[in-house]
């Protein structure tokens, strides 16, 4: 539905099910909200809606939950 995310946090595990992916999509322009996608495993993990101020120092896969 969404297509490719513009931007993309990967961690590649060597048991699949440990794997983690983090996909954000954002409106472009000067509208800092994104959608991130979590996934773990190849499935969805979790979603939100948050402040997405770039990947650099992002910290995304650094939360305790994911």
């Amino acid at each position: 539905m969404f297509g490719e995310p513009p931007f993309l946090i990967r961690s590649i595990a060597a048991v699949p099910e440990f794997s983690r992916e983090i996909w954000i999509y954002t409106p472009g322009g000067e509208d800092p909200t994104g959608v991130f996608i979590f996934f773990k495993g190849g499935r969805v993990h979790a979603s939100r809606i948050d402040e997405f101020g770039g990947l650099h120092n992002s910290g995304l896969l650094d939360d305790e939950n994911f």
